[in-house]
């Protein structure tokens, strides 16, 4: 069992960040001016022998994340409240399960990410996603570390969200924080070539 948690706070001055401008909502590179980050993380690990005459495994993590900009206290503004930094995921917690007997692998992982935002005034947020992944991989007998792999990104090919429009919900395809729309269901094939220990 191996356990981990952190804290951190950072100040930045002059901070350049991606956000979503005007009607359209094209991206573009801004100075925010004053900006903090600040959160808390933690991480668990789960190594578990002899289960089924081979290795389980368990690894969770969470990242909490508050953000804060002065932009719109800068300039002739007569407000000021301090915004979310575009981009930057309030939730972000990772789940992954494995299982190793033999020269035979199998995992599945799964992503969430939530509360995250796209434009300035924090008012257009991106809805909540969940992507899984899966994958298997065998040692191949006739080369000592070679491994053939298949794995599995975005398993339930999830490719849109509901966003709040102006005038009621809008499906649109869900994206990073660059807002381009992530891939849907991809696969992997791939050898690779392990040191021995």
């Amino acid at each position: 069992l191996d356990l981990e948690a952190d804290t951190f706070v950072l100040r930045a001055e002059d901070l350049i960040t991606f956000a979503s401008i005007g009607a359209f909502g094209r991206i573009k590179a801004l100075n925010v001016g004053r900006a903090w980050s600040y959160g808390a993380e933690a991480k668990a690990t789960v190594r578990v022998k002899n289960v089924w005459n081979g290795k389980l495994s368990f690894l969770g993590s969470y990242t909490w994340l508050g953000t804060k900009s002065n932009l719109a206290c800068s300039g002739t503004s007569t407000t000021c409240e301090d915004a979310p930094l575009p981009g930057r995921p309030e939730h972000d917690m990772s789940l992954a399960v494995g299982y190793e007997k033999g020269i035979f692998r199998i995992r599945t992982a799964g992503d969430l990410v939530a509360a995250m935002t796209v434009d300035l005034s924090g008012l257009i947020r991106v809805p909540t996603r969940y992507l899984q992944s899966a994958g298997a991989s065998v040692g191949l007998p006739f080369l000592k570390g070679l491994r053939f792999g298949v794995d599995v990104q975005n398993l339930f090919d999830s490719r849109v969200g509901v966003y709040e429009g102006a005038f009621g919900p809008v499906d649109k395809p869900i994206g990073d924080s660059f807002d381009y729309p992530l891939p849907g269901r991809s696969v992997f094939v791939s050898f690779s070539l392990e040191e021995q220990q």
